[in-house]
């Protein structure tokens, strides 16, 4: 109903309609309350940056030995993230600068007729006073010299960033208009008009929100941290006799923070907002980042040696100039999780009383280490079950599987041929993945369900007697812990080049 006139509202083919429930009243207030323009007032930028910042380095090298056999090194410094365009790319869309209409239930060629409502506008802004993003990052190791032109370097490596953006490209933001958790269940925002029995679905999104009229508002806030340790070796041989190789090893030994994660808001009747209490035990939980435990990656070039000069020039014109050359990439996988989805009655409304915050996944037992050589069951699938209502999204951490280890190999066979003076004929054939080494890199990780209350499974990859389901055999059809993806299987690469 239009509140000023009491005119039912109505759409093409219906007799009235919810569409306008939640959204501005035409031409009463002012639906830019509240919002300041860039350059009304504030800065033209639309936030403010510190006008200097001292970033100080330092490092030292020390000779144990008096050799130069043994080499004591340490550095350290303060370094600034300049943050991507993607954080304000959509500003100008923002109200004031830029208005819509939502045109319901018309056609394009009676575009006018249907229903037009005011829509809640949604924002993205930048924090005003933000901080610069910053990170603090140090080393110390040795260097010693090896025989056969070699040497060996063994160093701590860690970093400290603070002031940081949830995520790259503007990827997570805190929303300053979400609904608070457990609004949807209060019985002051129920639809008296409608009866459910699944919680929280007779409210309207629009009206929870702390500013009404307004959508989701995602500011790029500077709130977050990261904190990395590690040690890292590397072996090297330099190019001697015809052979140099490089070996470097990283072991992970610990990536915790919160960046990634929500900032979750609580709104006071007084207007005043906050933090959760629960928020420390929220970022606890899931302070895991993707910590790669193993990372390894060792090179090798290897120039044939030269005929024999009893073969003559037939001969040298066959063996001289050959080079092979290969890479070994292995370590550990990227972390993933296990997610969950139900098909009626549990959107984030209903499992936590709110649209902006969701539940998450139930371990009930030990998932594994995320990685199987059976195709169909990379994972315990029975370890999960899906949440229920009243969630506060405490249910479990993040990147808590990871994915099958890497262990591949590149080659590269390089002839030269002399064309005199200056000029050489070269021809080289890349082998990627040269031994056809299989490994999954992706799988279902998320389970779907009817609902909270009938957690049948709807995406198994195993009929109810125990069988492969017949439907789900290929990965691009995979049930819920199977294998749907692979790195590509080996193939070639020649080129020919002309240099002169």
């Amino acid at each position: 109903m239009d509140p000023r006139t009491g005119e039912i509202l109505t759409a093409p083919g219906a007799a009235n309609t919810q569409a306008a429930i939640g959204t501005p009243i035409p031409g009463t207030g002012n639906l830019n309350n509240g919002i300041v323009q860039a350059g009304d007032g504030i800065a033209k930028t639309g936030y403010v940056w510190p006008n200097v910042v001292v970033g100080p380095r330092f490092g030292m090298a020390y000779d144990l030995t008096g050799d130069q056999t043994l080499i004591l090194r340490a550095s350290g410094g303060l370094f600034f993230d300049r943050p991507d365009g993607n954080t304000v790319f959509s500003i100008p869309g923002n109200p004031p600068i830029a208005t819509a209409g939502d045109l319901r239930n018309g056609q394009l060629q009676t575009l006018g007729t249907g229903l037009t409502t005011v829509p809640v506008p949604a924002l993205v802004t930048f924090q005003y006073d933000a901080q610069v993003p910053a990170q603090w990052q140090w080393s110390v190791g040795v260097q010693r010299a090896l025989p056969w032109a070699t040497a060996i370097d063994v160093s701590y490596v860690g970093n400290r960033g603070y002031n940081r953006l949830g995520a790259f490209q503007g990827g997570s933001t805190v929303n300053q208009n979400a609904v608070d958790i457990g609004a949807a269940y209060r019985q002051e925002n129920q639809d008296p008009t409608q009866t459910s029995p699944v919680p929280g679905a007779n409210t309207i999104d629009n009206l929870l929100r702390p500013y009404r009229g307004l959508g989701a508002i995602n500011q790029n806030t500077t709130d977050f941290h990261d904190l990395y340790h590690s040690m890292q070796v590397a072996l090297n041989r330099r190019f001697r006799n015809g052979f140099l190789f490089g070996v470097n090893y990283t072991y992970g030994i610990s990536f915790t923070g919160n960046t990634g994660l929500q900032k979750r808001l609580q709104h006071a009747p007084d207007g005043s907002v906050s933090v959760r209490p629960d928020q420390a035990d929220y970022e606890t939980l899931l302070n895991t980042l993707d910590r790669r435990p193993h990372i390894l990656r060792a090179n090798a070039v290897w120039d044939f040696p030269n005929a024999p000069s009893g073969l003559g020039r037939i001969g040298a014109a066959v063996l001289n100039d050959w080079q092979i050359a290969g890479v070994l990439s292995a370590g550990s996988a990227p972390a993933y999780d296990l997610t969950y989805t139900y098909q009626n009655n549990g959107s984030n409304k209903n499992l936590t009383g709110s649209p902006d915050y969701g539940a998450r996944i139930v371990y009930v037992d030990n998932p594994g280490s995320g990685c199987s050589s059976d195709q169909y069951a990379q994972f315990n699938r029975a370890a999960v079950t899906g949440p229920t209502y009243g969630s506060v999204g405490l249910e479990s951490g993040r990147n808590i599987l990871r994915g099958c280890p890497d262990r591949t190999v590149d080659l590269a066979l390089l002839r030269n041929i002399r064309a005199g003076g200056d000029r050489r004929l070269q021809f080289r054939l890349d082998v990627f993945n040269a031994f056809n080494t299989v490994v999954i890199n992706g799988r279902a990780t998320q389970i779907q369900y009817n609902s909270p209350t009938d957690l049948t499974v709807r995406n198994s990859q195993y009929l109810p007697d125990g069988s492969l389901d017949p439907a789900r055999l290929k990965p691009n059809n995979a049930g819920f812990g199977a294998a749907s993806g692979a790195q590509a299987m080996r193939n070639l690469q020649l080129q020919v080049r002309f240099q002169f």
